[in-house]
């Protein structure tokens, strides 16, 4: 799923949980989980609708996520 979330922001720009989760059909709680793994890892920032100047969202008070590229660390899961 961690591939399926970075392909689509990139893709498709900012978007909500929600929206994310209506896409890939999975449930909010799985998707916010991978959310915060790929914020932990640098690939995704965090950004809150109510800092949005106009046009590029809709809903006040919902955070958005965007990909923030490939600097970061490696998407694998592993512990070594």
């Amino acid at each position: 799923m961690l591939h399926d979330i970075s392909a689509l922001l990139q893709k498709q720009g900012p978007m909500s949980k929600a929206m994310i989760s209506r896409e890939l059909k999975a449930s909010e709680s799985a998707v916010e989980q991978m959310l915060e793994l790929l914020i932990a890892r640098g690939r995704l920032k965090r950004l809150s609708a109510d800092a949005c100047s106009g046009g590029c969202c809709d809903s006040s008070g919902v955070d958005l996520y965007q990909w923030q590229g490939e600097q970061a660390l490696p998407l694998s899961t592993s512990l070594d």
